[in-house]
């Protein structure tokens, strides 16, 4: 990555932290507990110079921020597994015809 490529890539991630502190003191005043994962994917012509960053904030308890991220992931895994076995009981209705 070059100097110029590399300052743009500094400014937006702090455009980007920025951001995520403006939405923090907008979630303070309605909530006691927040939690804010974000990425963001650099795409590059060549795949192996691409790459994704990530950034998080929270606010509040540590044990419920850990929690509620806990329970969004159950959620998650349910609901893929649910559409894994949607996805493979068509499969089997197509070979069935």
């Amino acid at each position: 990555m070059d100097d110029e490529a590399q300052d743009e890539f500094i400014e937006q991630e702090q455009a980007g932290e920025k951001a995520m502190e403006q939405c923090l003191t907008i979630l303070r005043e309605h909530y006691s507990t927040i939690q804010i994962i974000a990425t963001k994917h650099y795409p590059s012509p060549d795949i192996s110079e691409g790459r994704t960053t990530n950034t998080e904030r929270g606010t509040g308890d540590w044990f419920a921020r850990y929690g509620a991220v806990g329970h969004w992931l159950q959620r998650q895994k349910r609901h893929a597994q649910q559409e894994a076995d949607e996805v493979k009981r068509l499969n089997e209705e197509n070979e069935d015809e």
